[in-house]
C-alpha cells in the first residue's frame, strides 16, 4: 500500500488534469444547453470545485463558472447565483475589476439575477459592464452592443418598455452593421425587441420580427432548442394578443410539450409554459382545462423558485383570476392578497405582472359591489400604466374606464 505522503503527492499530481477534464466536460454540456449531459458528474464537480476554493486561483474561477452555468440551465438559480458570484469575485481579485473575464462573469451573474427577479441588481451589473466595455472596446464593438442589450432586458423586466425598446433598436442596428442580420446575437436582440413590442401593444411591428426569430432559430438551432421554444412561445403570445386564439392554442400546447421533453417536469421553464397555456384557456372560458395547469405551475414554482419569488406570485395571481371568473371570491381574494404581498416586498411597483394583479384585485372587489375597496387598486394600476404605457394603450384605457365606473357607482350609492 502506498504511504500517505506519496498518496497526497500522487493526488496533487493528477488534480490539475482532473479539474481540466471536468471544466471541459461541463463547458461542452453548458454550450449544448443540456444539463442532463453533466448530471452523472455533478456531485464530483461540486466536490472538486469546493476543494479548489481554498486555492482561490484561476482554475477555481473556471470550476465555479462551469458549475454555476450548469445550475442556471438546470433551473437552480440560487446555486447558480452563489457559484457565479464566487467566480466573479475571484476573477475581480486575480485579474482586476475591468478585465474581460471579470466582465463575462458579471454578465453571467446578471442574467441569473434576472431569473431570480433581482432586476435592479441585474441592471446595476449590466450598467457597469456596458460602461467598462464602451470605454475599453468602443461603442461599436459586438461585446459592448450585447451589454447594451442585456441592460435593456433588465429595464424591460421592470416595465420600462419604451426605454428598453429604444435601446434594443439601437443595439439591433449596431449589431446588424457589425456582424450581419443572421448572426446569433443579432437574432437574440431581434427577439428581445419583438417581445418589447408585443407588451407595448405594437403588434404589427412585432409580428414580422417574431416570425423571423422563430424561423431562423428553427432552421439553424433546431426545433427542440430552448431558444427556439421561447421564440415559438413569443409568437403564440403575439397571436393571443391579436385575438387569434385558434392560432395561439396549438403553438402554446406545443411549447409546453417541448418544455416537458427538453427541460423536464421540474424546471421553471416548464411552469412558464403551463402558465401561458392556462392564461389562453382562461381567455377561451376553458376553466376546467386552465385550473390543473395553474395549480401545477404554482406548486412547481414554489418548489423550484420558492414561495416568495415573483414568478410564484404570477401563478398565484393567475389562479386568483381564474377563481374570480368562477365566482369563487374567497379563494380568489386569498391568492391575490398573497401575490400582491410578494410583489410589494420583492419587485419595483412597475413590474408588469404586479400591475396586472392590481387590476384583477380591483375586478374582484368590483364584482362583489365593494367599490371603495376596488378603487385604490384601479387607481394605482392606472397611474403606473399612464407612466409606462401611455394614455392610448388599450390596457390603460380599460383600467381608466374601470376606475371611472367604480367612482361613479360610489357616488350613486
Amino acid at each position: 500500500m502506498m504511504p500517505p505522503l506519496e498518496l497526497r503527492r500522487a493526488a496533487a499530481a493528477v488534480r490539475p488534469h482532473v479539474e481540466m477534464v471536468l471544466v471541459r466536460m461541463a463547458t461542452e454540456s453548458n454550450n449544448a444547453g443540456n444539463p442532463d449531459l453533466l448530471r452523472p458528474l455533478v456531485a464530483h464537480l461540486v466536490h472538486v470545485t469546493l476543494k479548489s476554493q481554498s486555492r482561490r486561483d484561476a482554475m477555481s474561477a473556471e470550476l465555479a463558472t462551469a458549475l454555476g452555468v450548469h445550475y442556471q440551465l438546470d433551473g437552480n438559480y440560487a446555486e447558480a447565483a452563489k457559484w457565479l458570484h464566487e467566480a466573479w469575485k475571484l476573477r475581480e481579485r486575480l485579474l482586476g475589476k475591468e478585465h474581460q473575464e471579470t466582465m463575462s462573469s458579471m454578465v453571467s451573474l446578471g442574467i441569473v439575477y434576472g431569473e431570480q427577479a433581482r432586476f435592479e441588481e441585474a441592471a446595476e451589473m449590466f450598467q457597469q459592464v456596458y460602461r467598462v466595455r464602451k470605454a475599453r472596446l468602443g461603442e461599436r464593438h459586438a461585446d459592448t452592443v450585447m451589454s447594451l442589450n442585456y441592460l435593456a432586458e433588465s429595464y424591460a423586466a421592470q416595465g420600462r418598455l419604451e426605454q428598453a425598446a429604444r435601446m434594443f433598436e439601437q443595439a439591433l442596428q449596431d449589431m446588424c452593421e457589425l456582424v450581419g442580420e443572421s448572426d446569433v446575437n443579432t437574432i437574440a436582440i431581434l427577439n428581445n425587441l419583438a417581445t418589447a413590442y408585443i407588451y407595448m401593444n405594437l403588434l404589427e411591428n412585432a409580428e414580422p420580427l417574431a416570425i423571423r426569430v422563430w424561423e431562423w432559430r428553427r432552421a439553424v438551432l433546431g426545433e427542440q432548442k430552448p431558444d427556439t421554444i421561447m421564440a415559438l412561445n413569443n409568437l403564440a403570445v403575439l397571436y393571443g394578443k391579436q385575438g387569434k386564439l385558434e392560432k395561439a392554442e396549438p403553438l402554446l400546447s406545443k411549447v409546453l410539450q417541448l418544455q416537458r421533453i427538453i427541460r423536464g417536469e421540474q424546471h421553471p421553464d416548464t411552469a412558464f409554459g403551463m402558465n401561458n397555456l392556462a392564461r389562453l384557456y382562461m381567455e377561451q372560458d376553458k376553466y376546467t382545462e386552465a385550473e390543473p395547469l395553474l395549480l401545477e405551475a404554482c406548486a412547481l414554482r414554489k418548489r423550484c423558485l420558492g414561495e416568495t419569488h415573483p414568478h410564484t406570485a404570477i401563478s398565484m395571481a393567475n389562479l386568483g383570476g381564474l377563481y374570480l371568473m368562477q365566482q369563487r371570491y374567497e379563494d380568489a381574494e386569498s391568492l391575490l392578497k398573497q401575490a400582491l404581498q410578494i410583489y410589494d416586498r420583492s419587485v419595483v411597483p412597475t413590474f408588469p405582472e404586479a400591475i396586472r394583479a392590481r387590476v384583477v384585485a380591483g375586478d374582484l372587489y368590483a364584482a362583489q359591489g365593494r367599490y371603495a375597496e376596488a378603487e385604490p387598486f384601479y387607481d394605482q394600476a392606472w397611474r403606473q400604466m399612464m407612466e409606462l404605457l401611455g394614455p392610448d394603450h388599450p390596457e390603460t384605457e380599460k383600467t381608466s374606464a374601470k376606475l371611472v365606473s367604480v367612482r361613479a357607482k360610489q357616488q350613486g350609492m
